[in-house]
């Protein structure tokens, strides 16, 4: 499952996806003439939170009880308009979360 977020700069595109093992993964894709002039292509950006970390995300959030990942997509979707608010929300709340980099996407 995956939903686009409505916000972020000219030529990029987040989105939020459950993965399958439970991950909730963040992107961003970077596909501006800065990012080509600068690194030679289109760029990703991801964050990700593992599922076993997820109940630190709800925590978070201010959520209580499980969600369906529906229901937390809807949330994600609701509360954050791009990669980097979402990054900036996790950082700052302390959940843990894994980030990579992809120069060639």
């Amino acid at each position: 499952m995956r939903v686009k977020l409505r916000g972020g700069l000219p030529q990029t595109a987040s989105s939020v996806e459950l993965a399958a093992n439970g991950d909730v993964v963040v992107e961003l894709f970077d596909f501006s003439d800065a990012a080509r002039e600068a690194l030679g292509n289109d760029v990703a950006f991801q964050v990700t939170v593992r599922g076993v970390d997820r109940h630190a995300l709800l925590h978070a959030l201010c959520l209580d009880g499980p969600l369906s990942d529906a229901e937390l997509l809807e949330t994600l979707h609701a509360r954050f308009g791009s990669y980097h608010e979402v990054r900036s929300f996790l950082e700052a709340r302390g959940v843990p979360f894994t980030s990579r980099f992809d120069p060639w996407a």
